[in-house]
């Protein structure tokens, strides 16, 4: 599929699909935060709740904060953590 197909397949302008190409930048950047733990780390930690709800243990919000803390003490991660586990905050 060339630009200008894709371009108009997914209403896209086209030179944008060009500037993407032209400098190698084919990911999608949200204007959002970035996750706490990073993106792999988040990853990884979806994918170990996801372990959790399979085993038939559905973790509530409550759970998630607190493992996510866990995880990122367990990183060293806690300078982006304040306050007690399951009551976290970014910082800004």
């Amino acid at each position: 599929m060339g630009v200008n197909e894709a371009s108009r397949v997914f209403k896209i302008p086209s030179r944008t699909l060009r500037r993407r190409i032209a400098s190698g930048n084919h990911q999608k950047v949200s204007g959002g935060k970035l996750p706490a733990l990073g993106i792999e780390n988040e990853k990884r930690l979806v994918r170990h709740i996801q372990k959790l709800e399979k085993a038939g243990f559905a973790p509530n919000r409550t759970t998630v904060r607190t493992l996510a803390y866990q995880f990122a003490e367990k990183l060293g991660l806690e300078k982006h953590f304040l306050g007690t586990k399951g009551k976290e905050k970014r910082r800004l």
